[in-house]
C-alpha cells in the first residue's frame, strides 16, 4: 500500500506546525465509533447518553489514528495535542473532526 497524502496544519499560536492524514478509511473510521459504542448501552425507546470519558476516548482515538506527527516529532502525539495551549487544542480538535468528517480542508482554507 502506497503512503497516504497528508496535510500540513499551522496552529493559531503558530507554535506549533502538525503534519495530519488527509483523510481517514472506513476500517479507521470503525474504530473511532467502536471508541463510541464502548460501554454504551442503548436499550429501545430510549436515547443513549455518552459519557465526557467515552467521548474523550473516541477523541484520543482520532487524535492517534490521524495526526502523523507535530513539528516532525512521532512521540507522544496525544499528550503534546492535550499540553497545547487551549486555543490551539480547540484549532486542532475542530481541524481534525472536519477531515474526519470528509472534508477538504485543503479547499476550505483557498
Amino acid at each position: 500500500m502506497s503512503e497516504r497524502e497528508t496535510i500540513e496544519i499551522k496552529t493559531p499560536s503558530g507554535k506549533h506546525t502538525l503534519t495530519v492524514l488527509s483523510y481517514i478509511t472506513g476500517r479507521e473510521m470503525r474504530q473511532i465509533e467502536n471508541a463510541y459504542l464502548s460501554g454504551t448501552a442503548v436499550n429501545a425507546g430510549t436515547v443513549p447518553t455518552i459519557s465526557g470519558e467515552i467521548a474523550d476516548k473516541a477523541q484520543d482515538k482520532m487524535f492517534e489514528i490521524m495526526v502523523v506527527s507535530i513539528d516532525g516529532n512521532k512521540e507522544n502525539i496525544l499528550d503534546r495535542i492535550l499540553d497545547m495551549e487551549s486555543g490551539d487544542y480547540k484549532f486542532v480538535r475542530e481541524q481534525i473532526r472536519l477531515i474526519s468528517e470528509g472534508v477538504d480542508i485543503k479547499k476550505k482554507e483557498e
